[in-house]
């Protein structure tokens, strides 16, 4: 029985994937919550705007995601941001010769987030690792999911406090769908939702959870 799951991996390593390039329009709803040791800022709701392209080239992985969330409300304040992130990976074929698709995608990257809410701002950014799964049935819709391990800096700006650190942490994971409705165009909606954490005295926490709706075309 062994030799058989030898074989099934080494047959999957061989099976090459190759995805054209696909161009990504995301907008939805956003809503952010920032604690920290003396403060909060609760229900801080967005409109968020995203850009995203993404290519698998013999087993190799490239995606690219970028945007802006603005004309934001909530109980205590207004504000923007703004967030950008970009991976590399190998896309492994879990379903060599069969007629639908599995890839397992292990994936390093980086990420920044910028965001300003009165006289509030934080910027967190630094490098990832984690792992997506893709599943295409050869019909009408798509799937999937996704999580990631962060490594972060933190600069924070208020009226009262400036901090710069490094050695934070966090975690982030995305599920979508997709429909297509022909060969180049896809409809599809995305759940994000990333939590980060800072390890110094000021205990700060920063969850932002993202429902989207999405466009795209094969280029």
């Amino acid at each position: 029985m062994r030799y058989w799951f030898l074989l099934f991996i080494a047959s999957s390593l061989l099976a090459t994937v190759n995805q054209p390039l696909r161009m990504k329009l995301l907008t939805g709803y956003r809503n952010d919550h920032i604690h920290w040791k003396e403060g909060e800022l609760k229900n801080v709701q967005f409109w968020e705007n995203d850009l995203a392209f993404k290519v698998i080239h013999r087993d190799l992985s490239f995606y690219v995601q970028g945007g802006s969330s603005v004309f934001g409300r909530g109980e205590e304040t207004q504000g923007w941001a703004v967030d950008g992130t970009g991976y590399f990976g190998y896309a492994v074929n879990l379903t060599a010769d069969r007629l639908y698709l599995v890839t397992l995608t292990p994936l390093v990257g980086f990420s920044g987030h910028f965001e300003k809410l009165s006289d509030y701002r934080q910027t967190w950014y630094g490098p990832y690792i984690g792992t997506s799964i893709y599943a295409d049935p050869g019909k009408t819709l798509s799937f999937e999911v996704g999580y990631a391990y962060h490594w972060l800096q933190l600069r924070l700006h208020t009226n009262a406090i400036k901090v710069k650190e490094s050695g934070n942490h966090g975690q982030s994971g995305w599920a979508g769908l997709e429909w297509r409705i022909t060969r180049l165009w896809r409809l599809g909606a995305l759940g994000t939702i990333e939590y980060y954490f800072s390890n110094a005295n000021l205990k700060l926490r920063f969850t932002s959870i993202s429902i989207l709706f999405t466009i795209s075309r094969q280029l």
